[in-house]
């Protein structure tokens, strides 16, 4: 038999499914029960509670209903808890939304979940290094990087000092129409000291293979150094070229037994050739000469060209 329903028995209907589903949420969530009583009546009682007493609408007209439509009150379970698991998710998800926000432009986290900051970033943002700036010590130890919206992580290291974060240069070193992203650490530095180390990269974060430029600059020259009568005397020859100084002993605490070859190493970019810069001193606080050796790309390497011997006054 076919049962018509009317507009007034459906809205009915729809109440006391809602009702029910809440009352199922409030009982799931607090551990409670509610138990039906005579006279359309609900008691819901809760492990410290047993007081609150609450009247649904239409119970009776709906009693009736069911009585005609003959359903079964398993049923009626049955869609009560499967609204009230949605109902129970629909909450759980939008409290997750609320709280879910998105990091700072200048922050990120990476792979293992720690929060990096911003250390250096190109004019254009293009190319954005990113470091856990919170850890202790004195060194960033892993630093990401990022190319427009593609990133990797590498397990490079710079000084915690922020006057001697990153640099960053961009400029077609191979005379390909692409711009390599040159990146100049810092890993050390003091009096008389600059240990700097450089990345190169394509944008597909290729790095290329850099040839050492200290190793270089040390088999090429040639120096000597001796001592007589309170002097100190120094020699660095590269080809046709010779720089000598002459100091008295006093002028410092300390003199090196020969010239001492790449304690400070800076680099930097000209002319679409990247230039290491080498320095030769005979004391903590004297310098005689400084070598440029310029790059040149050879395939997936950078390898030193010509070198440059520079007297300093």
């Amino acid at each position: 038999m076919v049962i018509k329903r009317s507009r007034s028995l459906r809205t009915a209907l729809f109440y006391k499914c809602i009702i029910v589903a809440a009352f199922q949420v409030i009982t799931t969530v607090t551990n409670s029960e509610w138990l039906p009583a005579e006279g359309g009546h609900f008691y819901y009682r809760t492990y410290k509670s047993k007081h609150l007493h609450i009247r649904m609408k239409h119970l009776e007209t709906l009693a009736s209903l069911n009585k005609r439509m003959k359903l079964q009150v398993t049923i009626w379970g049955i869609m009560m808890k499967r609204i009230a698991v949605v109902l129970a998710l629909f909450l759980l998800a939008a409290a997750g939304c609320s709280s879910n926000t998105e990091p700072p432009a200048d922050q990120k986290n990476n792979a293992s979940g720690d929060k990096e900051s911003v250390i250096a970033e190109s004019p254009d943002k293009y190319v954005q290094l990113f470091a856990d700036t919170s850890v202790s010590g004195d060194m960033l130890t892993g630093i990401t990087v990022k190319l427009g919206e593609n990133s990797k992580h590498f397990s490079w290291t710079n000084v915690t000092n922020d006057g001697y974060y990153p640099e960053i240069i961009r400029d077609d070193l191979d005379q390909d129409a692409d711009q390599e992203v040159v990146i100049i650490l810092t890993k050390g530095y003091g009096t008389g000291l600059r240990d700097s180390e450089v990345h190169v990269l394509r944008n597909d974060f290729t790095e290329l293979d850099i040839q050492d430029a200290v190793s270089v600059v040390k088999s090429s020259l040639i120096s000597s150094a001796s001592s007589k009568d309170g002097k100190k005397d120094y020699t660095l020859t590269y080809k046709d070229n010779t720089i000598n100084k002459q100091y008295n002993d006093e002028d410092a605490g300390m003199w090196f037994d020969d010239v001492a070859i790449g304690s400070i190493v800076t680099y930097r970019v000209e002319n679409q050739h990247l230039l290491a810069e080498v320095s030769a001193q005979v004391s903590p606080g004297f310098f005689i000469a400084n070598v440029e050796a310029e790059y040149s790309v050879k395939g997936s390497k950078l390898v030193v060209g010509n070198l440059a011997l520079n007297e300093m006054e």
